[in-house]
């Protein structure tokens, strides 16, 4: 360890003993939990997220969207319609096009691009404005 450290030192990098978590079977790094077989989202973040209120005003949806930017894995489980028999069923997206531009963004964002379009598509029928 100490090896490592020096070689770290020797390239200009440093860290902080007090932030740095080496030799761990478990940490928790920016709402991700890392395991040596897999890693999951924070548990905490993910039951905020599925007892998240109904979204009524833009200001919620930028804060739902600022906390699923940090655990957009599951972003995915957690989007539904409820049709008219009262069923929940996941969420119908439309495909856009993306020009060179955008196609070249992260994954994240691509992700967060389409849930955005999505939202802006259907916000009469979220929020009855029309400007979102």
């Amino acid at each position: 360890m100490t090896c490592q450290s020096k070689n770290l030192q020797h390239v200009g990098k440093t860290f902080s003993p007090n932030k740095v978590q080496l030799v761990q079977p478990e940490v928790l790094i920016i709402g991700q939990h890392y395991t040596p077989q897999e890693w999951l989202s924070d548990k905490q973040k993910i039951e905020k997220i599925l007892s998240w209120p109904p979204l009524k005003t833009s200001k919620n949806v930028c804060r739902f969207l600022e906390l699923c930017s940090t655990v957009y894995s599951v972003v995915e489980f957690i989007l539904f319609q409820v049709d008219e028999k009262r069923r929940k069923r996941s969420a119908q997206y439309k495909s856009i096009l993306m020009n060179d531009r955008e196609s070249r963004c992260f994954q994240p964002k691509l992700e967060l691009y389409g849930l955005f379009q999505t939202l802006r598509a259907y916000r009469l029928y979220i929020i009855g404005a029309k400007k979102l």
